[in-house]
């Protein structure tokens, strides 16, 4: 069999550098990665916010409609009232004055 021999150096310098560069390149990876991430965060709380403001826009549409619906109703039943008055007044008038002794 033959003798495989293998020699390894390390230049303690250029592994400090290496090590270096790669924490640099590591760091800017992770800055780049958690800039999209807060973006995503950002947007799912905006979009949370925009769902609670619809909600409350609706709930407050439907109590509008709801006053405007009864509003009108109020507002037929004076007409009427208002209609019956006329007409008892008109029948007062035309009513024969008698005096009550």
């Amino acid at each position: 069999m033959t003798d495989i021999s293998i020699k390894l150096t390390a230049d303690a310098q250029d592994a400090v550098k290496g090590v270096a560069k790669f924490r640099t390149e590591f760091a800017e990876m992770v800055r780049s990665i958690e800039k999209p991430i807060r973006q995503i965060d950002a947007l799912q709380k905006t979009t949370e916010s925009a769902r609670a403001a619809s909600k409350e826009f609706f709930a407050a549409k439907r109590t509008v409609d709801e006053l405007q619906s009864k509003k009108l109703a109020s507002l037929s039943k004076a007409l009427i009232l208002t209609s019956l008055e006329r007409n008892e007044l008109c029948q007062l008038q035309r009513a024969p004055l008698t005096a009550i002794n």
